[in-house]
């Protein structure tokens, strides 16, 4: 005979958690795919290589999670961004 091993129960999961908030202040910039092509070609526009970024992809949009000062960096190469700020 088996014996199985209860899940946790999520209380007892987030009791455990722990959240650290980075120093740093990001910001979330949507660009079309062809502002995002431009980017690409340009390795100077790209992020720090030692900062956290995201980038998604879909079919009409490249999404980025940027720190603000690589924001502020290549913020002049994208025509048209949706662009929320102050996030951490």
């Amino acid at each position: 005979m088996s014996t199985s091993v209860q899940p946790e129960k999520v209380h007892d999961l987030l009791a455990r958690t722990r959240i650290e908030v980075a120093p740093a202040t990001y910001v979330i910039v949507g660009i079309n795919l062809q502002d995002w092509g431009r980017l690409l070609e340009s390795p100077e526009l790209s992020p720090s290589t030692d900062a956290p970024f995201m980038l998604m992809r879909d079919a009409s949009e490249v999404t980025m999670m940027l720190e603000v000062s690589d924001w502020e960096r290549i913020r002049h190469a994208i025509r048209d961004a949706n662009v929320e700020t102050d996030y951490r």
